[in-house]
Order: structure tokens, then sequence, then C-alpha cells
């Protein structure tokens, strides 16, 4: 058989066609299985990258652009045909291979069925026959995708003519030799009073030949009577004599010099709210008459206020010109882009021959905003998130697209992952309207007293020495339901509330943990800064305030910053967490290994702990990379010179290891879960 030709893929130093292959699997033994064979195969060198998680594979998805995805559907954070619809919504123009065990072959026929290129049988991989099928899978993808190609551009250019016409400032209608209307563009409905629905068919009249350029008065449905200059000429539509009329208005008042500015943006040039609004709903009309598919894109630029706040609102708007410019690069004739405010923009796709297109564009769209920027001396990377919902099937107009593409936006921001993007469906409208609740009863909850501190112990693991509690916000709203820091913390982070929130949580602890001592009861505090509390010009100022109201000396406080709070701007970081240390403040990594530091930036950071995340603890005397990860972090701590806190520790034989390898101190059920400060002083005067 012969191989399938893949020439836009580069060749080894052997003259081997190169491909790039993601395998998404989590049993080790069946990775090392696929890469053997594909190892072996002789045409072609295949680099494969494992990912044993779907997040780890669709963030993979994010940055890079593999030749072919070979996944199991079964993973431990996804199962089943949603793995799939993941992965294919994540890189919609990627082949996808899938593999399955002998009990699971129906899993493989569905998928094929929902547009996997095809399937193979773990047990059954043979070097020849994987490297041919995957071959022939990457020929039939881009076989398919230069079809879905060469259509969109004949799509295109039909739209590009539309728009030509229907953007001209002349009035166009075509009549037949009866003079009955068969054709009328946007101007002429405006000229005549009446939608295009009921001009066609209206009956104008046969024009002759002395009308060519005079004038003539035109009545609309409202008795409104526009003087109108009328030009003619002779052509053919659908094999028949008709008369292209070109109207328009004889008398036109000068318009103000900046009139055309009240419709655009001040920042980008793209169109404004209430002219988005209005194109969209005139392309909406076209799309309804003629039965085809826009797409409304909530496009959300991810951490631009940092930018903002860290190089300025000049910065800032010229960020957002260029980001303007790329997205509109991606764009065809008749796609309409504008800007809402903020760092939201919104596109509307205007013809799409099916829904999963919008997916396409709104990929090219990430991918042009990921390249890097070059602004003021920075080279910027900034990615983002875009929400999508479809006509008619997402909403039948302009303000129901928008809404649902922005839930849907929302939604691709939780998600985790660099680039997200995330389709409507209703479930997002009603997890969208809890979470419109819930940010509206957050901004009263401090003022209506409904937070409470809450603490739990944190124990030296040998059983002798200094005890510490760390502080933990709950919420207790009047009306009885339970909502979990999970849920509301998100919130008050995205909605800026955590910043007062915060500093009130670190007032209250530090009065608590005073009034202990000034008991008898010499106990340490630990409390987190979120990452806006941590970038704040305010942090100094606030704990050196809570600290001064309390009388709480500052060696007793540790604040903790999570691992990539640090990592938005490493440099900052190390000067904040020197100024920290300055004030005799100790500082603490929490959620150590979740993150992406550097060892090179572990050792410049001024800190004095590390927090090991209860995801590497749960498993750590079943799962041996776990126990290894725990051992090496233990190792780099001492040999920085670190303590270690393990977190969630529950049982005794976690307690165990963390002993007998030497971990400082450690928090979790097996102590206590987070209780009121009434009930903690019992447990430290036991620990004490």
């Amino acid at each position: 058989m012969n191989e399938p030709a893949l020439s836009s893929n580069p060749e080894s130093s052997d003259g081997r066609v190169r491909i790039k292959v993601l395998l998404v699997e989590d049993r080790r033994a069946d990775a090392l299985l696929v890469r053997h064979a594909l190892s072996a195969y002789q045409n072609a060198q295949f680099e494969v990258t494992v990912a044993e998680k779907l997040v780890q594979a669709l963030d993979h998805l994010a940055m890079h652009k593999p030749d072919v995805v070979i996944a199991d559907l079964n993973l431990p954070d996804s199962l089943g045909l949603d793995t799939f619809m993941q992965i294919s919504r994540a890189s919609p123009v990627t082949p996808l291979v899938i593999m399955t065990a002998d009990a699971d072959t129906q899993l493989g026929v569905k998928a094929v069925d929902a547009g996997a290129q095809d399937y193979l049988v773990k047990g059954e991989i043979e070097s020849l026959a994987l490297g041919r099928l995957i071959m022939q899978a990457i020929a039939r993808q881009r076989l398919r995708q230069s079809l879905a190609d060469h259509l969109s551009e004949i799509e295109t250019t039909r739209t590009q003519l539309h728009n030509i016409v229907d953007l001209n400032l002349d009035g166009m209608v075509i009549i037949d030799r009866g003079g009955q209307v068969i054709f009328a563009n946007r101007q002429a409905e405006y000229l005549f009073g009446m939608p295009r629905s009921d001009l066609i068919g209206f009956k104008l009249g046969r024009p002759v030949t002395d009308e060519v350029g005079t004038e003539i008065t035109l009545a609309d449905r409202t008795g409104k009577l526009r003087r109108v200059r009328m030009r003619l000429q002779a052509t053919g539509w659908a094999d028949e004599d008709a008369f292209l009329v070109l109207l328009s208005e004889a008398t036109v008042e000068k318009p103000e010099r900046d009139s055309g500015v009240v419709n655009l943006d001040s920042v980008t040039g793209l169109f404004n709210r209430r002219m988005f609004y209005e194109q969209a709903g005139l392309c909406l009309t076209h799309a309804r008459r003629h039965h085809l598919t826009p797409a409304m894109l909530c496009i959300n630029l991810h951490n631009f206020r940092r930018i903002n706040e860290t190089m300025g609102h000049n910065c800032g708007d010229e960020l957002l010109r260029l980001v303007g410019e790329r997205i509109r690069r991606q764009l065809r004739a008749g796609d309409i882009v504008g800007r809402f405010g903020g760092d939201e923009f919104l596109v509307l796709l205007s013809s799409l021959r099916r829904a999963t297109d919008a997916s396409n564009v709104a990929h090219k769209i990430l991918d042009s905003i990921l390249a890097p920027i070059d602004l003021w001396q920075q080279n910027l990377r900034i990615s983002a998130r875009v929400g999508t919902s479809i006509f008619p099937r997402d909403g039948s107009n302009v303000d129901e697209l928008v809404r649902h593409a922005q839930v849907a936006g929302q939604r691709a921001k939780e998600t985790p992952g660099s680039s997200r993007v995330e389709f409507y469906t209703a479930e997002l409208t009603s997890r969208s309207e809890r979470r419109f609740n819930l940010e509206q009863r957050l901004r009263r909850a401090l003022p209506q007293s409904q937070f409470q501190v809450y603490y739990q112990p944190i124990l030296p693991v040998s059983g002798e020495g200094d005890t510490s509690v760390e502080a933990l916000l709950r919420w207790f709203p009047p009306e009885g339901d339970s909502v979990g820091p999970a849920e509301f913390i998100p919130i008050l982070e995205e909605t800026g509330l955590i910043g007062e929130v915060g500093d009130w949580m670190l007032r209250q602890a530090c009065k608590q943990v005073r009034q202990w001592h000034d008991a008898g009861v010499r106990t340490r505090l630990s409390a987190n800064i979120s990452p806006l509390q941590f970038e704040s010009a305010n942090l100094f100022s606030s704990i050196e305030s809570a600290l001064a109201d309390s009388g709480l000396p500052a060696r007793y406080l540790t604040v903790e910053i999570t691992e990539s709070a640090l990592m938005r701007n490493a440099n900052n970081s190390a000067d904040t967490l020197k100024a920290l240390r300055s004030m005799g403040v100790s500082v603490s990594i929490d959620d150590f290994g979740t993150g992406f530091s550097s060892l090179n930036y572990l050792k410049r950071f001024a800190i004095d702990h590390l927090k090991i995340d209860r995801s590497f603890i749960r498993d750590v005397t079943k799962d041996p990379n776990d126990a290894a990860i725990t051992r090496a972090t233990i190792d780099l701590a001492h040999n920085l010179g670190l303590r270690v806190v393990a977190e969630g520790v529950e049982d005794d034989s976690q307690l165990e290891f963390l002993r007998e390898h030497g971990c400082d101190a450690f928090q979790g059920f097996l102590i206590s879960r987070p209780v009121p400060s009434e009930e903690i002083l019992l447990l430290l005067r036991q620990a004490g």
C-alpha cells in the first residue's frame, strides 16, 4: 500500500517525514507500547508527547499544534465521549484517533461516528498498521480541511459581493420588464421606507429612457415624501431582461465633520456597542432570509487588568488597539467586530456553513492573540478566552446572542488552560444566573457581617515545636444556603472584592491570635494573600495596619502566596518578598508543585516555608510518583533552608510517611477540619 504524501511536514535528518503526536493515555504500559510501535515504523519519524490527564492534553493543544492526537477516552479526569468532545473542540482541525480496550470497541465506533478519524484496540497494536493508520488519518483530515476551506472561499466571495452591494450608499433595485422589484439593497429599504421583504414584488413601474438622471418623488408607508435622483441601465437577471435602478436622495444635509466617530470605539477604531448592535441586527435579518448560520464570539483577554495596573493605561490602550487589529485580520468581509469596553471584544461571523466553523475561526483568533507583542520595550504574551453562541439555536436576536456568548465566555474563564473556546448551552444560563446572584449577595456580605474566620491547626510532625493556625474565610449568607469557598472566593477575586474582604480577614485573624497570646496560648498565624492583594500597592500598609492595631508581633505572622501568583511577574514578586521579610513577616509558598515555577526562581525568592499541595499527599502511600515528588520536595526545601508543611493529611499512614522523611509540619482532617475560633483554642491547648 502506498503511503499518503504529507508534503507540508518537515523531514528528519534521515529524510523521513516528521510527525508530531499527542498521546493522551494514563496507563504508562499502554503509552510505552504505542511509543515502541511508532519508533519501529520505517516511513516516518514520530515525535510523541504524552498527557496522562485531559486537562494536560487541553493545555498542550492550547499552546501547540500536533499533527495527530491518539487518545484513550477513559481518563482520570474525564470519561467516554465527553473526552472526545472536549479534545475535538480544543483542536477541531487535528485528526483524532481513539484507543479502546477490547470491551470498549463500541465507544470507538461512536467516536468515529461523532467525527474521529479512526480507532484502534489496545493489545492489537502493530507497528506497520499503526503507522499507516496515522498517516492515512492525517491525509484524510487534510483533504477534508482543504475541501472545507475551498467551500469557505466560495462563501466568502459570495458574501463580499453581497456586502459591496448592500453597503453601497446608493439605493439599488432591479426591476423586471413588468416594473416589479425583484432585488433591493439595504439603502433602498431606507429610501422606500419598507423592509426588503415587502419591497420585493413591489410594483415600481416600467421606467422609460427619458427618466435617466431625473428626479422623482417617493412616498414611504408613513406618507413621508423623499425627492430621489434616479439613474438606470438595462441589465439581465435570471436570463431575463431587467433594469438596474440607482437611487440617491436629491438633497442631503452636510454631515458633521466628526459624525462617524460616534459609531467607533475611541481606543481601537472598531465599532462601538451601538454601531455593533445596528450592523449585527441587519446581518441577522439577512441570515434569516437566506438560512445562514451566523455565530457570535465574545473574546476576553486574560489578566488584562494586571497589565493595566503594572504598565499603565496608555500601554493598556495600545495593547487593546493591537489585539483589535489582530482580530480584524482573521475575519472575512461581512464579519462584524466591535469593542464593548474593558478587554471585551465581540465578533459576529456573518455566514457560516455549519456551527463548527465558528470554532475554527475562534482558534485562529486565539492563536493570533497569543503571538508575542512588542510593546513599550516589553515582549508581552497575552492569552484570551472565547464564548460562542450560534444563531438561531442560541438566540433569535443580537441581544440574546451577545448575552449567551458572554455566559459561555465566563465559563471559558473558569476552565483551566490559557486559551479556551466554550460554546453556549442552556445549562450555562442557570450557572450564570447563580453566579450573578452570588456576586450581588457577596457585595452585601462584608457590610452585613456575613463572613467569619475559621481556623485549621498546623502542628509539628515530630510532636514538638511551635504550633500555627491557618485563617480561612467562610461565608454564612442569611438565606441559609451553603456556599463553599471554592465557589465564592473566585467571584471575590474576579470582582476585586477580595482586596477589601482579605484586609478584613487579616485584621480579624491578627486580633484573634493576639487574644490567644494574652490568654497564654502562643501560636503563629498563617494568612492567605490573594494575587490581587499581593500585587496591590496597599499590601504593605494593610499588613502593617493589621499588626499595629492588633498588637501582634510581625514574627508571628506568615503570609501564604500561591506559586502561580508569584510567577505572574517573577521580578516584581522577588522585590515584594524581600520587602515582606524586611518587615519581619514570614512567607510561605502555598500549593507548591501545582504551578510553573523553576528552581532558578525558587532560590531567588525570599521565602521561609513550602506547603506541599494536598493532591500529592492524598495518594502518597499508594502512588510511587506522589511519594517521589513529596520526598524530593522535602529534600529540596531543606537544602534551601526552608521548612516544609504538608496539606491535606487525613490518616495515620500519611503522617507516618511524612515523619519518616523529615517533613516539619502538617495540617488536615487528621487533626481537625477548619473550625470557629472558640473550638480551635481547645485544640491548641491540647497540642501545647
